[in-house]
């Protein structure tokens, strides 16, 4: 066979596919290997008993689940006043429904797999390809950057429970973060008048246009910001309802409110799944300074684990009931 440039650049192009594959999977099989590995270290080292986990009280775990069954409504809001900024007036329902089968698909692989269904359903949401890509990811910025703000407010509670060398570092991460994307964003007129800007790709101006948009504009300020900062409140909130079912009484609210911000922060790093293992060793890190053992500390990461993985299990069946 005679090799053209034709099927020379079809050779290529199936080689980069495969690579990007064999990546994919690569990148899943590491995951799960931290999140494996952390929680083997984790249980071996501190033994948690199927003692600590019967003693729970469910009266109380419930309340935290409960409480997490109320984000998907205040995300999937946020989701949808994004999504108008394209043009898109999906009916609330149908935003809720998709958020819900992402959320599922967040609990159960890794973080990624939750926005790639959210993009897959363009045609039911009423927005283009690339439109809808782009409000993925002004979702995901917003909440990270809202979840900074409730990282920097609880510095204070760090300080007393954990002390300065971890108050220090929590609040170089969420001024740093904050500062840097506050700063690009206002920073964009600037940068629009440079010849690179009008030489980037139209679907990047449009993204980061649309960024600067949804940290300064009225819409973010007096709606997507405060429902980005009450959704992670409400998963602090949860965690000190976790923490009162394990029987911590007065030390409930200052681990809840030094702790659960990390622990947040690292459940949401691309680096595992789901945030398995990261958050429980982020839990026991933050918590030995409230005089909370290792053990418990790991318990309570897991109930939370566990009180958010069942207020995502209703995203199984909106799945079910979505069309492409």
């Amino acid at each position: 066979m005679v090799e053209t440039p034709l099927t020379e650049s079809a050779d290529l192009g199936g080689q980069a596919r495969g690579a990007r594959a064999w990546l994919k999977r690569a990148l899943i099989v590491t995951k799960c290997a931290v999140s494996g590995v952390l929680l083997w270290f984790l249980i071996t080292r501190y033994a948690p008993s199927a003692e600590h986990f019967t003693r729970i009280n469910l009266a109380w775990a419930a309340i935290a689940t409960a409480l997490l069954l109320i984000q998907p409504v205040l995300n999937a809001q946020r989701w949808r006043l994004l999504l108008a900024r394209f043009d898109a007036k999906p009916a609330l329902k149908t935003v809720y429904a998709v958020y819900y089968s992402a959320l599922f698909f967040m609990q159960v692989l890794p973080s990624i797999g939750g926005d790639v269904i959210r993009a897959l359903y363009f045609r039911s949401l009423g927005a283009a390809p690339g439109a809808t890509v782009i409000s993925v990811l002004l979702d995901r910025a917003l909440a990270l950057v809202s979840l900074m703000i409730v990282l920097v407010a609880s510095v204070p509670f760090v300080l007393r429970l954990a002390g300065s060398d971890a108050a220090f570092v929590l609040a170089a991460i969420g001024i740093g973060s904050l500062g840097a994307v506050f700063g690009f964003a206002a920073a964009l007129p600037l940068i629009r008048r440079m010849r690179l800007w009008r030489s980037a790709p139209d679907a990047l101006r449009h993204a980061l246009d649309s960024l600067r948009w949804s940290l300064f504009s009225k819409v973010a300020l007096t709606r997507l910001f405060p429902m980005s900062i009450a959704v992670h409140v409400i998963s602090v909130a949860a965690i000190y309802f976790c923490a009162l079912s394990m029987g911590m009484g007065g030390a409930a609210l200052i681990a809840a409110a030094a702790a659960g911000p990390a622990m947040l922060l690292a459940q949401i790093l691309p680096i595992s799944i789901g945030g398995w293992g990261m958050r429980e060793m982020t839990a026991v890190i933050m918590l030995q300074g409230a005089g909370i053992d290792p053990t418990n500390a790991v318990v309570l990461s897991v109930v939370f684990g566990l009180c958010a993985l069942v207020a995502a299990l209703p995203g199984l069946p909106a799945w079910l009931t979505l069309k492409t």
